[in-house]
């Protein structure tokens, strides 16, 4: 099997970065949304006894996850930028060229 031509690997190369874009929109997105900021609405000033204690340790543990899930979206679009570093430097004999 032969190695792609510079071309298919520039073409490569736009794709990971634009999947790269969309995954960190994604987690801009998702970080940024109205649920991360439901826990300072449900504050102990606002609800009274152990259930809605139970909401706000919920919506905590809900916002965390969330926010996770934003900085591993973050890291896999670090992968594929560095995998489109990659590929432009291997086809361009170490200079690299950005493929828009």
């Amino acid at each position: 099997m032969s190695a792609p031509s510079d071309a298919d690997a520039a073409a490569r190369a736009a794709q990971l970065r634009a999947r790269a874009r969309a995954i960190r929109s994604t987690a801009s997105a998702l970080a940024d949304c109205e649920a991360t900021r439901l826990p300072g609405r449900a504050d102990e000033e606002t609800w009274i006894g152990p259930t809605p204690r139970r909401c706000l340790d919920d919506l905590l543990a809900m916002r965390a996850r969330l926010r996770s899930a934003a900085e591993h979206l973050v890291a896999s679009a670090r992968r594929l930028e560095a995998e489109a570093d990659l590929l432009e430097v291997s086809t361009a004999g170490g200079t690299r060229v950005t493929a828009s």
